[in-house]
């Protein structure tokens, strides 16, 4: 389509696929109760999905203003209603106005890019029609693919921690045989999805640059990152147990987020250089060690994880990635993967998958997030966007099945899988975070949507940049939930990438000890391979001016330290700004 006609493309969409609905909307208009909510449904949900081609009509400010794609069901519908409104006159208008940038902004404050998100489920990506420029394309299947159906006979399987099987011979035997066979697969039948090489290329055409099968299919940096993941592990485990010849095989977890140091060193299973589970292209056992220790804190977890209740700020959002990823997720992999560009196998995502070690680092993040998800007040996405979407994997037999995410958020009716219980003293304060609760000033209202304060960065050399952040109200609700946004982080090369955030701590520089520092509000990580610019960090930051006896109202600075403890040389970093956000409380 030529450049400067996509107004006029998506206007054909809009007499196409919207108009025809305009007479439910006046139905809609005088219906009340579950009538409404039935005529709602009707019009939105009766667009063809073929005619629609299950597009999302989405423009990003760096795009061009050529792209275009129809409007989504709930765009028809919104928009529809600002026609009929229109008739009542302009403050009806600008109600309607108000209510469409409600259905399609959401309440994110991602404010990287400027999005407009249908709330049309994705998937499932189509395993025949690869992009010929991603280097990890699937194999065509020799059938269609068929849904998976849940087995609510079969036995549960626990997963153990890591630290726990290794005293176990038989497991280990049987764990070391399964990976051996898989990579006996790749020279005996390279386009076996089973075999190891294309287990690494599945996660590489979902989670690498370009994405294989669409942009929708990037499964990084968005709420989809966890729901994936623990698909791929599924399906993964029965394919080692096809391998090893025991339907009950299940993965080990490694538990790195538990206080003993051992836990933080790679576990001595996939370090001997005569198994299966070993790689060479690891750092070195004390390296991993170190940098763990150093970084991977109760503490902090409990301030980034435990002691959040928001799932968007744990899971991400449809826009952003939630802590778990960028964390400890993404600390394990560039504290694991070779030190050496590329990276090479944890350290890139294009390769993580071909290390053994990754599915028992991704079985601790997905225990994590069930673990989270116990916690009192704690819920997942409801979104039909996000619990509907489909994706697909190949099984034991070699087969695609297609899974929803609703399908695996109770893992263990569905897919018969739980874990092993360990401690897990990230999900309780400690003695100086039990009083460290920042207050608000007396006479705060409460919010009904969020507050930002943006404040301009100032680059005090190579690898500190500086804000001062001010309060977006000086006498804040005293339920507010204070956040920092690290907005559109750019990077000049697809390097691994550390962030150390401060507050109030003007000399903080690489050297400044993060561990037990009451001004330490914590770590961002990016893998390489996978990373696309500009992308937004949120950190919640209440427990830190609790500490430094800072109020919701007060003004602070913040520095932002670029790392280099991953073996890196220096880059230039941006960050366009640093978002002072005060979030409704949940």
């Amino acid at each position: 389509m030529k450049a400067g006609n996509w107004r006029e493309d998506w206007r054909e969409d809009w007499r196409e696929d919207c108009l025809p609905r305009a007479g439910r909307v006046e139905t809609w208009m005088t219906a009340t109760g579950p009538e409404r909510h039935r005529v709602y449904n009707s019009a939105v949900g009766n667009i063809s999905s073929a005619r629609m081609g299950r597009r999302t009509w989405t423009r990003r400010r760096s795009s061009s203003s050529s792209s275009s794609s129809s409007p989504s069901p709930r765009t028809c519908w919104v928009a529809s209603l600002v026609v009929r409104q229109r008739r009542s006159g302009v403050l009806a208008t600008i109600a309607m106005v108000t209510a469409m940038a409600i259905l399609l902004f959401g309440g994110s404050s991602n404010s990287g890019h400027v999005s407009f998100v249908s709330a049309e489920p994705i998937g499932p990506p189509d395993f025949f029609n690869c992009n010929p420029e991603s280097t990890c394309c699937l194999p065509v299947p020799s059938s269609p693919p068929t849904p998976f159906v849940t087995n609510s006979s079969a036995p549960l399987r626990t997963r153990r921690a890591i630290h726990n099987v290794l005293q176990d011979a038989t497991y280990l035997s049987k764990l070391d045989a399964a990976y051996a066979r898989l990579r006996e697969l790749e020279s005996q039948s390279p386009n076996d999805p089973r075999g190891l090489f294309q287990q690494r290329n599945l996660h590489c055409v979902f989670c690498s640059r370009p994405p294989g099968y669409g942009a929708p299919f990037s499964m990084h940096n968005n709420w989809f990152f966890l729901p994936w993941h623990r698909m791929l592990l599924y399906f993964h485990e029965r394919i080692l147990a096809w391998a090893a010849g025991d339907p009950s095989l299940a993965l080990p977890f490694w538990n790195w987020d538990d206080d003993a140091p051992a836990q933080r060193a790679l576990p001595a299973a996939y370090g001997n250089r005569s198994s299966a589970l070993y790689t060479v292209n690891r750092r070195g056992g004390r390296d991993i060690a170190r940098m763990l220790q150093a970084d991977l804190t109760t503490e902090q977890l409990f301030r980034e994880i435990g002691n959040v209740s928001d799932w968007r700020m744990v899971m991400g959002s449809a826009t952003r990635g939630g802590a778990l990823e960028d964390y400890p997720h993404g600390l394990v992999h560039n504290a694991v993967g070779s030190a050496m560009s590329p990276f090479r196998e944890m350290g890139n995502l294009a390769w993580a998958g071909y290390d053994p070690v990754f599915y028992a680092h991704h079985a601790n993040v997905d225990r994590m997030w069930s673990v989270w998800r116990g916690l009192p007040g704690r819920e997942d996405p409801a979104a039909v966007d996000f619990v509907n979407s489909a994706f697909a994997f190949y099984d034991e037999n070699a087969m695609v099945k297609t899974m929803t995410v609703s399908t695996v958020l109770d893992p263990a009716t569905n897919l018969r899988v739980v874990y092993e219980d360990v401690t897990d003293s990230w999900t309780r304060p400690s003695r100086a975070d039990r009083a460290a609760v920042a207050p608000a000033p007396p006479g705060g209202k409460p919010l009904a949507a969020p507050q930002t304060s943006r404040a301009p960065v100032v680059v005090e050399d190579r690898n500190v940049v500086v804000a001062f952040a001010q309060s977006p109200d000086a006498t804040p609700d005293p339920g507010a939930v204070p956040e920092l946004t690290l907005r559109d982080v750019l990077h000049d090369r697809p390097d691994p990438l550390a962030l150390y955030v401060f507050i109030n701590d003007p000399d903080a520089d690489l050297d400044t000890p993060r561990a037990g520092n009451p001004n330490f509000v914590g770590a961002r990580y990016l893998v390489a391979g996978g990373m696309t610019m500009p992308v937004s960090f949120t950190l919640p930051i209440s427990l830190t001016l609790g500490a430094l006896n800072l109020t919701l109202g007060s003004n602070f600075t913040v520095q932002v330290v670029q790392g280099v403890d991953i073996g890196l040389p220096l880059r230039q970093l941006s960050i366009q700004s640093i978002d002072y956000v005060h979030q409704p409380g949940v």
